[in-house]
């Protein structure tokens, strides 16, 4: 039983809440690839927090966390600077798709009886004038941005494979905590905010290829701590890695899934579509092992494989990788870089990629349908191509996607 459930809690209804509520600073954290800490995962920070100079209770409690939770508490929490500064990845999804991370999260919380208590507790701390000190759950984008892949859409910041393409060593940080001595205090600092934890998720880089997060994992095998575990992982790493994590009851995976064949290999260069497709059919197979484990898979839309995601939907549903009723299709738009988005497009490109989409239900793409109903930027698509021949293998991608060949 939580300790902290013994504190007097207030209620907290979530229909009588402002319009712009968020219940994230109040329960989590982030760490970006570069060893910040975070609000979340699409938070814009206005300080710098060093993992390597600053504590976990201290980011917690930190000015402008505390500035958000007030925020977040008061009638108008838009009105208030550090909301448009730090969250304005929500505000604009919000204006343009009505849909926001922030969105997902109440309704998680909303759904989650633990989750709620957490949010109830350290409200009333807060409220109070106290510290808090039990966070219900933590994104770690990486220890660093060690990956084995240059993904088109990606960039030197999450991907060290891209910063060597790019001969940028200030953001190759596979050496993210810069000697084991900071390593060792992270991890420490992390208990002290952790004894209650429910979820951890890792994104990356490629997290099931960073050493220092299978260390952390042991760590906190040693701790006595079993939280949910997520993981993001492009599907290239073989199956065996999983078997690091048999200690844990529940684990989950989402598999990076953003074309099929050529258009894959492309899209995830260093990525090869027969290995690929093979490593996911034997993750597939190892969870079937363990009950309360789930895979999914995460697509990231955008100007290549938009027009792909009939037959990817179809070769998920052939596999029986895909629960369509119960998941829906699980995907994000691409925001950076401003070419690959799929309004830059032009007109007649945009109406062939409908016509495309006409076999997909509409509520499971209702977004990507918005997104291309929006104006454009021909410039963005006139970078479109430069950008290709700058990250592909070649400049054989024009015989996958013809139409976006300029005349």
């Amino acid at each position: 039983m939580l300790l902290m459930l013994q504190l007097s809690m207030e209620h907290i209804p979530f229909g009588r809440m402002n319009k712009f509520y968020c219940p994230l600073p109040f329960l989590h954290y982030g760490i970006s690839t570069d060893a910040k800490f975070r609000a979340c995962c699409e938070s814009r920070e206005i300080r710098t927090c060093d993992i390597n100079k600053v504590s976990t209770l201290d980011f917690i409690n930190s000015i402008q966390q505390k500035n958000l939770r007030d925020a977040f508490l008061s009638e108008d929490p838009t009105s208030h600077t550090v909301v448009r500064e730090v969250c304005d990845a929500c505000i604009t999804k919000e204006s343009q798709y009505k849909s926001s991370k922030r969105l997902r999260e109440i309704k998680s919380t909303e759904q989650s009886f633990i989750r709620k208590k957490f949010l109830q507790a350290n409200t009333a701390l807060h409220k109070a004038g106290k510290k808090i000190n039990n966070i219900e759950s933590v994104h770690i984008q990486g220890f660093g941005s060690f990956c084995n892949l240059m993904c088109v859409m990606c960039g030197s910041n999450k991907s060290s494979t891209w910063a060597e393409f790019l001969k940028n060593d200030d953001v190759n940080l596979i050496d993210f905590f810069k000697g084991d001595s900071n390593k060792q205090n992270f991890f420490k600092s992390f208990l002290a905010s952790a004894k209650h934890i429910q979820r951890i998720t890792f994104s990356g880089g490629e997290p099931l290829i960073q050493k220092q997060i299978l260390e952390f994992l042991d760590f906190l095998k040693e701790n006595n701590l079993q939280p949910e575990l997520t993981f993001t992982t492009n599907g290239t790493v073989p199956v065996k890695v999983l078997n690091r994590f048999t200690y844990f009851k529940k684990v989950s995976i989402d598999v990076s899934f953003d074309g099929l064949y050529d258009n894959l290999e492309y899209v995830r260069r260093n990525t090869k579509w027969k290995k690929w497709e093979n490593n996911v059919k034997d993750y597939h197979t190892h969870f079937k092992n363990h009950k309360q484990w789930s895979i999914n898979h995460f697509s990231t839309i955008h100007a290549l494989n938009v027009k792909q995601i009939p037959i990817m939907l179809d070769w998920m549903t052939k596999n029986d990788f895909f629960n369509f009723a119960h998941r829906g299709f699980i995907h994000h738009l691409v925001m950076e870089p401003k070419c690959l988005r799929i309004k830059n497009l032009p007109d007649k490109i945009k109406n062939n990629y409908r016509e495309v989409l006409n076999t997909v239900d509409k509520k499971h793409i209702q977004d990507i349908l918005n997104e291309l109903d929006l104006p454009g930027d021909s410039q963005e698509f006139l970078n479109l191509s430069k950008h290709l021949d700058k990250t592909t293998h070649d400049r054989g991608w024009r015989d996958i996607w013809p139409e976006l060949v300029r005349n």
